[in-house]
């Protein structure tokens, strides 16, 4: 689990508990209701299919977030 944060892309990459791993841009669908707004050096931002924003950081550990 991480980010890659460059001046053209930001990219976070996640792995699954069965080793999976999977790559993502902001913006970009990580499920049918769940998006992936903002990638920082520490966390992501993602949106869920009711509006509600989470910041969810490298260490596994999920906040609501106000935006």
């Amino acid at each position: 689990v991480g980010t890659v944060i460059s001046e053209n892309k930001n990219i976070a990459i996640f792995s699954a508990p069965d080793g999976g791993v999977f790559k993502y841009e902001e913006n970009e669908a990580i499920t049918d209701t769940t998006r992936l707004l903002e990638i920082f050096d520490d966390a992501v931002i993602v949106i869920d299919g009711e509006n509600n924003m989470f910041e969810v950081y490298m260490n596994n550990v999920i906040k609501s977030s106000e935006g």
